[in-house]
């Protein structure tokens, strides 16, 4: 698995947990993390003169730990697994990899079982692994295997699906529209997680 190789080249042990910035610094060097004040988005992967990269980010950037560790996973998709993938499906596999970089599947199991297992937990979840609450809820799906999905309660965007959800009127129950006695839901607060409603098929 590519997020495995990745935290191995970082000298990172499969339970141990990192900050991104301290991650990005061993895999792309001292260098490899900058704060550029006039940058307005999140951030950015260049390329140096020297050959190298660098992650560029704005110094007022909400979750700043996983904006950088989604340009390292565009870094990895592009030049440890010479993937060539359209823009769209690029920036869903290193969202994707991101997750997965900074919370690898038994410390992220753990810290499960440790918090519970209730929606509202999402937040210390999250910030053990610097991760926003939509990016913790959609691994916590991967990981375990349930059906859990965020949508955003405004746009009535549905940012994950597992099978199953087709069923289940995703948006109607974030707006309060509708219920499922098999469906729990939870308002997110904070950051880029505000106003959106994580589900979980019990």
């Amino acid at each position: 698995m590519l997020a495995d190789d990745v935290r191995q080249r970082a000298g990172l042990g499969t339970d141990d947990n990192e900050y991104a910035t301290e991650i990005a610094v061993r895999l792309l060097g001292v260098d490899g993390v900058a704060i550029v004040p006039e940058l307005r988005s999140a951030a950015y992967l260049r390329r140096r003169v020297d050959g190298g990269f660098q992650v560029s980010i704005g110094p007022t950037v909400t979750d700043a730990r996983f904006a950088v560790m989604h340009e390292i996973a565009h870094w990895a998709i592009r030049e440890i697994a010479c993937w060539s993938l359209e823009q769209a499906d690029e920036e869903q596999a290193a969202n994707y990899l991101a997750a997965a970089i900074l919370s690898p599947r038994r410390a992220l199991i753990r810290a499960y079982r440790h918090f519970g297992s209730e929606l509202r937990k999402l937040r210390p979840i999250a910030e053990l692994f610097g991760l926003s609450q939509t990016a913790t809820q959609l691994r916590l799906g991967e990981v375990l295997g349930d059906k859990r999905a965020v949508v955003t309660a405004r746009h009535g965007h549905v940012l994950s699906r597992g099978s199953g959800w087709p069923s289940v009127p995703a948006v109607e129950i974030a707006r309060g529209k509708a219920s499922r006695p098999n469906v729990v839901k939870a308002t997110l607060r904070g950051g880029i997680d505000e106003g959106r409603v994580a589900l979980r098929v019990l």
